[in-house]
């Protein structure tokens, strides 16, 4: 009897289940298969002109600053941790901290 026999048989990582051998990703695979499926939308590919107009802004906003490194700029922009921030959130911000700075 093997330890890890339960009432719907054994794990998918039972060495009696596979012949011996002891590792088995199967599991982890279906996780990372539902991750993608749930996250499919984070997997979008982003719209070219939008990426256009954020580097275009970015460019304007750092020519005006070139003594500036590209994180302390965008720190300087958004004062606060931008990981989550959606794309048109982030060019409203790069927008409006080129029109009050305007160098």
């Amino acid at each position: 009897m093997c330890s890890c026999a339960s009432a719907v048989g054994h794990l998918s990582h039972c060495p009696l289940k596979n012949q011996g051998v002891r590792v088995d990703f199967s599991d982890l695979l279906k996780t990372v298969k539902k991750l993608e499926n749930d996250c499919g939308q984070q997997n979008k590919r982003r719209d070219s002109k939008q990426i256009a107009k954020i580097i275009g802004r970015l460019e304007k906003l750092w020519c005006g600053r070139p003594y500036l490194r590209l994180g302390q700029l965008i720190s300087n922009v958004f004062r606060q941790d931008f990981y989550f921030l959606e794309d048109e959130e982030l060019l409203d911000g790069l927008e409006k901290f080129y029109k009050k700075n305007r160098v």
